[in-house]
């Protein structure tokens, strides 16, 4: 069964976030900031159209916590 396109999506993009820690591992450099918190932004917009079409469902915790991490990964790399 063929998951639908927002799901592919949402799973591409990690998919990549996870590409992006492995070689900075890998490499002993840090990833850049700048890139982890667009692949985040971007999966968490498509979590909210994923929502939006009831593909899933989120709680206000889950939200809360994505954009903690978001705060603090743009906090991290901005200063």
């Amino acid at each position: 069964m063929k998951p639908p396109p927002l799901t592919a999506l949402s799973l591409l993009l990690l998919a990549a976030l996870a590409a992006l820690l492995v070689t900075s591992v890998l490499s002993g450099q840090p990833p850049s900031g700048t890139w982890l918190i667009g692949l985040l932004t971007l999966r968490l917009a498509v979590d909210g159209l994923r929502v939006r079409h009831g593909l899933i469902r989120r709680t206000a915790a889950q939200w809360a916590l994505d954009g903690l991490l978001l705060g603090l990964l743009a906090w991290q790399a901005w200063t």
